[in-house]
């Protein structure tokens, strides 16, 4: 993440120049204008490090199963750890995780940015933003992952994965490229992340996101306390 953010940072200025497809690319994202099109590639690139903040999600929570799988849970489980203490260091893992990876991209691309386009004070207050906004997103994710290692325990990866899968491609990095209907594009969380430093911020998105995939972990949570461990043979 802080080779690719210094990479991305570094052609910045590349943007600014875009003609052809990839003018129409950052068109059919809604920035057209010439001023707008340095952020609209940061805000692209940045969509492109929530994505990879959601595999090591994804990963980090499917451990949950495999610790269930493989037998070490059981003798965890009879310290005095509980269930819900175990699930939610799974979850402090991938959140600080995550987070931690958004920052280390964002704020390495805003200083190779910074020395790129200039500004770079501008570039080290909104890229680091821009970067945690795509959190609830990743939120979102995780919590479909602790939802169905609950309650479908034997078929929590191929679910995760696919789940996933589907909100990348239904997302607005390759979604748009593939000329998708608005409707399929909102089926991913990542749409409704506001295209900061491009756009501004907007709180509704931000807080419904948050909710939902504050309630998908509860009811991940809640089912992991109360079904049966499913344990090797």
């Amino acid at each position: 993440m802080l080779g690719f953010g210094l990479i991305f940072g570094s052609i910045s200025d590349q943007a600014q120049n875009a003609q052809g497809a990839a003018l129409d690319w950052y068109r059919n994202m809604g920035f057209g204008a010439q001023d707008q099109l340095a952020d609209a590639f940061s805000a692209s690139m940045i969509e492109m490090a929530g994505l990879a903040a959601a595999i090591y999600t994804v990963q980090v929570l499917l451990r949950m199963r495999t610790e269930e799988a493989d037998g070490p849970l059981e003798p965890i489980l009879a310290t005095a750890v509980s269930r819900p203490r175990w699930v939610m260091s799974h979850v402090m893992n991938a959140c600080l995780g995550a987070a931690g990876l958004l920052l280390i991209f964002s704020v390495s691309m805003a200083l190779t940015a910074g020395a790129s386009i200039g500004n770079t004070p501008r570039q080290l207050r909104e890229l680091p933003v821009a970067g945690l906004v795509q959190l609830p997103a990743v939120l979102v994710i995780g919590g479909v992952v602790i939802a169905v290692v609950g309650l479908f325990p034997r078929w929590s990866g191929p679910v995760s994965w696919t789940v996933l899968l589907l909100a990348i491609l239904f997302g607005p990095v390759f979604g748009i490229s593939l000329n998708l209907p608005n409707w399929v594009l909102n089926i991913s969380p990542f749409t409704h992340i506001p295209k900061m430093p491009a756009a501004e911020i907007t709180p509704v998105s931000i807080a419904v996101l948050l909710v939902l995939g504050a309630a998908l972990a509860v009811a991940g949570l809640v089912s992991t306390r109360r079904r049966n461990l499913v344990l090797p043979a």
